[in-house]
């Protein structure tokens, strides 16, 4: 397994990703996501409009929390 990494982000700051989110990140089917637009042709209109599914991934795993917790979640009682 790799070392942790941080990236940079513009709008969520920085996120720190976990060996096992490295080892995700550095696929070919990931990286492809490099080359998809999010947004489609909006950029046709909204020439600033540029946002990638790669980057989309990133700060979405950021504000979802650790794909760890997605595998392996914990127990929580939600009524008390």
């Amino acid at each position: 397994m790799s070392k942790r990494k941080l990236i940079r982000d513009a709008v969520h700051g920085d996120i720190e990703m976990s060996p096992l989110e490295v080892e995700l990140m550095d696929t070919p089917e990931f990286q492809r996501m490099r080359g998809i637009k999010q947004l489609g042709t909006a950029c046709l209109v909204f020439p600033s409009a540029v946002h990638t599914r790669f980057e989309h991934s990133l700060a979405r795993n950021f504000l979802d929390g650790a794909p760890d917790d997605r595998i392996d979640p914990p127990q929580r009682n939600h009524f008390g």
